[in-house]
C-alpha cells in the first residue's frame, strides 16, 4: 500500500509489470502487444511478431499482436452518426501544413468526442498534442507544460522529456530576470513545437482557447500563419483571434444535432441492445439532437425505471413524463438520485471550479465541519454516476461543464458566498508555498465571497506576478479589475504599477491616458505626486511631446530631491537624456547619461538604453569607431545575460551606425538579426526602427523598390504606435527617396509632413534632413532661391546640433547649389569645410561629391585635368558620368556632350534617378 493522507492505493511492482511497460512503449497507436505467457490459453486471435529488445531484459522477448480485442476497443461508438463530419475533417487534414480547423457547436453537441476521434483516426499522419486551457494555469505557457507532460506520461516520449526538464529548471531559475526567464521558456516551447526528431507534422487539439495565456495563443497563431502547425480548436462561437489567419488556412465546421440514425446508434450503445422507434422519437424531440442531452435523458429514464424491453427491444413506458423537461431538469433529476453525502461534496467541489484539487476540497470540508474520512468513497460514487472524472490521484474534473453549472446554480447565494470564502482559505493554506500561479483564482473567489478588500489585494498580487512572468496583457487585466474596485488613493498606486505592462506592449497613449486620472490631482502624497510626474514625463518623451515632458520631468526631479529619492532622480535623468538626444542636443544628453551611469559599477546592471544613446551620440559626432565599439562591448554582455530585448536594440543600432559608416553589407546582417528577434518578440517599435534602417541601406545599395516597401511598412507601424518621431523619420525617408526618383509632388508632400511633425516635437535632426532634401529638390525643379533658403536653414540647425555627418552633408549640398548658380567662391568655402570630415569616413557617395565639387571650384585648366582623371574612373560610373558632364560643359564640344549623355542614359536605365534625368535635360 502506498499513498498519503489524501489518497491511498495499491502499487504493483514486478518483472511482468516492467515488461508490460516496455511493450506499451513499443505499441503503435491503439495497438495491443503481449508476451508469450499471456497469449497461452487466451481465447483471442493473436499474431506472432518478431522478438524485440526491451530495456532491463537480457534476451529478446517474443511478442504477439492481439487483434480481436483491438478491434473491440477501436469501435467508433462515440461518433453516433458523425461519420460524415469525421470524413470531412480527416479529408481537410490530409497533407495539411499550416491549417486551423474550428469545430463549433452548442454545449453537449459532441465536439470533444468528434475531435478526439479525429486525433485517433489521423495519428499515423499527424503527431497530435491535446492542449486544454485552464484558468488556474496563470504562468506563461503553463498549459503547454501540462500538455507536454501528459504526452510524456502517455507515450514516454524521450525526445521531449529532456526539453521539458530544461523548461522546468528555467521556471525555478530566480537568478534570471523576468524578461530573460520568459524569453528562454518561450524558446524552449518553440523548440518543442519544431522538434526536429518528429517524423510527422505536429497538430494541436485545443479545448478552451480563451483560457490559454496570451503568450501561448500568440505563439500558436504565429506558427499557423507561417505554415508550421496544424490546429483543431473547439468552441461555441467563432474565435475572433483566428481572423488574422488567411482564409485558405482557416476552415470553420458547425456541428448540428444528430438525426434519427445517430440518436439510435447512441441509444443502442448506452442500453447495449436494439431500441424502439418510440424511444428514438422521445429522445429526438426532447434533446433536439444534442448527444449530451440524449445521453443524460437515457440515463435518467433507465435509472428511474421508465424503460423496459419488449422482445429484446428497449422502449419507453411513460414518455409524457419527460417530454416537457429541460436538460437542467434532467440533470437535476439524475443528481437527486445520488446519496445526500455525495451531493453535498459535489456542491462544495462545484464552487472551486470545473476542475479541482482534492487537498483544496478536503480543506474546505474540514473548515465547514464536514466529515472527510469517506470523501474518497463519495468521489468514486460520483465517478461511477458519470458526474466526475479523475485526472490523477489528487485532481478531478466534472465530466461536462453543464453538470458543474447545474450543481452550482441550485445553491443559495448566501451559501455560495460562504463556500467561496472557504475556497479562499483552503487555497491560501494548500498553496501557501507557491501562491503565484493561484493569485488570480483566489481573487475571483474573494470577489464572489464579497471580500472586496481581499479581492483587490489578490488582484494586485496577480498583476505583479504576471509582470514578473512577463505576461503583460494578463497583468493589465488584473490591475484593471483592481482599479475599478479600489478607492481613489489605492487606485492611484495601482495605475502606476500597471505602467510597465503598457510600455512593454507599446501602448503609450493608453498609458498616458491612465495617468490623466483625477486622483493624481487630488493626492496629498508628495512621493506619489513625484512618481506620477516622472511617469507622465517618460511616456511624453516616447510620444515625442518634449516640451511637456521636460516640464513634468523637471518638476518630478524637484520632488524627488526634496524626498531624498536618488533612484527617482536617476530615472528622470535617463528620460531627459533621451529627450535631449532626440532633439539633437548631444552635449546635454551626454551630461544626463553620465549622471545616470556614474553610480553603476556592475556593467551587467547598466541600462542598455544609456549605452545605446551614448553610442548614437558618438555616431552623430562622427566618432563611428567609438560608437561601434560601445555597441559591440554591450552586445557581449547581453549575450551572456541572455537579454533578448537588449539584443534587439543592439543589433538594430549596430545596423544604424554601420550604415552611416558606409558598411552596408554588415549593416544588413545586423539589421536582419535585430528584425528577426523583434518579430519573434512581437516588439513593434523595434520592428519599425529596423525596417526603416534596412530600407535606407537598400536605398544606398540601389534596391529602391525594396526600400520603398520597408519605408511604407515603417510608416504604418509608427502611426499604429502613435510614435510621432518614428512617423516623422519614415515620412522623411519616403519623401527623400521619392524626390531622388523624380516623383517631386509626392516626395515634397511627404517631406513637408515630416518637417511639420519634426518641428512640432522639436526633433531637429528630422528637420535638417527634410530641409536638405527639399533644398535639393527645389534646385532640380528650377527654384534656386527657395533651395538656398532651405539649405541655409538646414546647415544652421545642423551646426547648432554639432552633428558632424549632417553638417558635412549640408555643406556639400550647399556647395553644389551655389555652383549650379555660378557662385564659385561661396561654394569653395563650403567644400573646404566638408572635406575636413568626409575623408575620415568610409562613405563613397560623400567622397565622390567632394571630388567633383573640389574639381569644379578650381581654375578652368586645373578643372579639366582633374575631370579627365575622373573620366577614366571605371570603378565609379557616377563619378565618371558627372566628370564627363562637367568637362563637356566647359569645352562645349558636341562629342563630349554626346558622350556624357550616353553615360547618363546608361545609368538611368539601371536606376532612374532624378539627377540623371536632370543632367540629360541640361545636355
Amino acid at each position: 500500500m502506498a499513498g498519503n493522507d489524501f489518497r491511498q492505493q495499491y502499487v504493483v511492482a514486478s518483472r511482468a509489470v516492467n515488461l508490460a511497460a516496455r511493450l506499451a512503449i513499443k505499441a503503435a497507436n491503439r495497438q495491443i502487444l503481449c508476451d508469450e505467457s499471456t497469449v497461452i490459453g487466451l481465447p483471442l486471435v493473436c499474431e506472432a511478431l518478431p522478438p524485440v529488445n526491451a530495456k532491463g531484459f537480457g534476451q529478446k522477448i517474443p511478442v504477439f499482436h492481439v487483434q480481436a480485442m483491438e478491434q473491440e476497443i477501436n469501435r467508433e461508438e462515440v461518433l453516433y452518426g458523425r461519420q460524415d463530419d469525421l470524413k470531412q475533417i480527416v479529408d481537410l487534414l490530409q497533407g495539411a501544413e499550416g491549417q486551423c480547423l474550428e469545430i463549433l457547436g452548442d454545449p453537449g453537441i459532441g465536439k470533444t468526442f468528434l475531435t478526439r476521434t479525429v486525433c485517433r483516426k489521423t495519428a499515423d499522419q499527424i503527431d497530435w498534442l491535446i492542449l486544454t486551457g485552464n484558468p488556474a494555469n496563470t504562468a506563461p505557457f503553463a498549459d503547454l507544460d501540462q500538455a507536454w507532460t501528459e504526452e510524456i506520461n502517455r507515450h514516454l516520449r524521450g525526445d521531449i522529456a529532456h526539453l521539458m526538464e530544461e523548461i522546468n529548471h528555467l521556471r525555478s531559475a530566480e537568478e534570471l530576470s523576468p524578461r530573460v526567464r520568459f524569453e528562454r521558456i518561450e524558446e524552449g516551447h518553440q523548440r518543442l513545437l519544431s522538434n526536429g526528431d518528429r517524423q510527422k507534422p505536429l497538430g494541436i487539439l485545443i479545448e478552451h482557447w480563451a483560457d490559454l495565456d496570451h503568450a501561448t495563443r500568440t505563439m500558436i497563431l504565429s506558427r499557423i500563419q507561417s505554415g508550421q502547425l496544424i490546429v483543431m480548436s473547439t468552441g461555441r462561437h467563432p474565435n475572433p483571434d483566428f481572423t488574422v489567419i488567411p482564409s485558405d488556412q482557416h476552415t470553420t465546421i458547425s456541428l448540428q444535432g444528430l438525426g434519427k440514425e445517430g440518436i439510435e446508434a447512441q441509444a443502442r450503445t448506452i442500453l447495449e441492445g436494439p431500441v424502439s422507434t418510440a424511444l428514438i422519437e422521445v429522445l429526438q424531440r426532447a434533446g433536439n439532437g444534442n448527444p449530451f442531452y440524449s445521453e443524460q435523458l437515457l440515463l435518467y429514464l433507465r435509472d428511474n425505471d421508465f424503460l423496459h424491453q419488449q422482445d429484446t427491444v428497449w422502449t419507453v413506458r411513460e414518455s409524457e413524463l419527460v417530454l416537457g423537461g429541460t436538460l437542467r431538469d434532467i440533470l437535476m433529476a439524475r443528481l437527486d438520485r445520488l446519496e445526500q453525502g455525495v451531493r453535498e461534496v459535489l456542491k462544495s467541489a462545484s464552487v472551486i471550479g470545473t476542475s479541482f484539487d482534492l487537498p483544496v476540497l478536503l480543506h474546505m470540508l474540514d473548515a465547514a465541519g464536514e466529515e472527510t474520512e469517506d470523501v474518497n468513497t463519495k468521489l468514486v460514487d460520483a465517478e461511477r454516476a458519470e458526474i466526475l472524472k479523475a485526472m490523477d490521484e489528487l485532481a478531478y474534473i466534472f465530466r461536462h461543464s453543464l453538470l458543474r453549472e447545474v450543481i452550482y446554480d441550485v445553491q443559495l447565494d448566501s451559501r455560495l458566498k460562504q463556500l467561496h470564502g472557504l475556497v479562499v482559505e483552503a487555497m491560501e493554506s494548500v498553496y501557501r508555498s507557491e501562491m503565484g500561479p493561484h493569485f488570480g483564482a483566489i481573487a475571483e473567489h474573494c470577489e464572489h465571497a464579497g471580500w472586496n478588500g481581499k479581492a483587490i489585494q489578490y488582484l494586485t498580487e496577480a498583476g505583479q506576478y504576471a509582470l514578473r512572468q512577463y505576461q503583460n496583457r494578463e497583468a493589465l487585466e488584473y490591475f484593471g479589475k483592481a482599479i475599478q474596485m479600489a478607492d481613489p488613493a489605492m487606485s492611484a498606486h495601482l495605475i502606476l504599477q500597471q505602467l510597465p505592462a503598457f510600455e512593454a506592449l507599446g501602448q503609450w497613449q493608453p498609458a498616458l491616458k491612465s495617468l490623466d486620472d483625477p486622483v493624481f490631482l487630488q493626492t496629498p502624497d508628495k512621493s506619489l505626486h513625484a512618481d506620477h510626474l516622472a511617469a507622465r514625463g517618460h511616456f511624453l518623451v516616447l510620444l515625442g511631446q518634449y516640451k511637456s515632458a521636460w516640464t513634468d520631468l523637471q518638476e518630478a526631479i524637484h520632488g524627488f530631491e526634496q524626498l531624498g529619492d536618488q533612484a527617482g532622480v536617476t530615472r528622470c535623468h535617463r528620460d531627459l537624456a533621451t529627450l535631449y538626444f532626440r532633439q539633437g542636443d548631444y552635449q546635454q544628453a551626454e551630461t544626463y547619461i553620465t549622471r545616470s551611469m556614474v553610480r553603476i559599477e556592475d556593467p551587467t546592471k547598466l541600462d542598455n538604453q544609456l549605452v545605446m544613446s551614448l553610442a548614437l551620440i558618438r555616431m552623430n559626432q562622427g566618432r563611428y569607431v567609438e560608437a561601434e565599439q560601445l555597441l559591440y562591448n554591450d552586445l557581449l554582455i547581453r549575450h551572456q545575460t541572455g537579454e533578448k530585448q537588449s539584443l534587439i536594440s543592439l543589433y538594430t543600432n549596430l545596423g544604424i551606425v554601420q550604415n552611416e559608416m558606409g558598411h552596408f553589407e554588415v549593416a544588413l546582417k545586423n539589421l536582419a538579426r535585430g528584425l528577426e528577434l523583434a518579430e519573434e518578440m512581437g516588439h513593434r517599435l523595434w520592428i519599425s526602427i529596423a525596417l526603416g534602417t534596412r530600407g535606407l541601406v537598400k536605398e544606398q545599395l540601389g534596391d529602391w523598390a525594396g526600400a520603398l516597401t520597408d519605408f511604407h511598412t515603417d510608416l504604418d507601424l509608427s502611426r499604429a504606435l502613435e510614435d510621432v518621431q518614428g512617423e516623422s523619420i519614415a515620412l522623411e525617408l519616403l519623401g527623400s527617396l521619392e524626390v531622388r526618383q523624380g516623383e517631386w509632388a509626392m516626395g515634397e508632400t511627404h517631406l513637408r509632413q515630416s518637417l511639420e511633425l519634426s518641428r512640432r516635437i522639436g526633433y531637429r535632426k528630422g528637420q535638417v534632413k527634410a530641409l536638405r532634401s527639399l533644398a535639393w529638390g527645389n534646385q532640380i525643379m528650377g527654384a534656386p532661391e527657395t533651395a538656398v533658403q532651405l539649405i541655409e536653414q538646414a546647415t544652421r540647425m545642423a551646426s547648432e546640433m554639432d552633428n558632424r555627418k549632417l553638417i558635412a552633408a549640408c555643406h556639400l549640398t550647399q556647395s553644389w547649389i551655389y555652383l549650379e548658380q555660378g557662385a564659385v567662391t561661396k561654394a569653395a568655402d563650403f567644400v573646404s569645410l566638408a572635406e575636413e570630415d568626409v575623408w575620415q569616413w568610409d562613405d563613397q557617395a560623400m567622397q565622390r561629391e567632394v571630388k567633383i565639387l573640389s574639381a569644379r571650384i578650381q581654375p578652368v585648366s586645373e578643372q579639366l585635368i582633374m575631370l579627365k582623371t575622373f573620366m577614366e574612373e571605371d570603378q565609379d560610373p557616377d563619378l565618371r558620368a558627372e566628370a564627363t558632364f562637367q568637362f563637356a560643359r566647359i569645352t562645349g564640344d558636341p562629342a563630349d556632350q554626346l558622350r556624357a549623355k550616353e553615360l547618363y542614359q546608361q545609368l538611368h536605365t539601371i536606376q532612374p534617378k532624378a539627377m540623371y534625368s536632370h543632367r540629360m535635360n541640361q545636355l
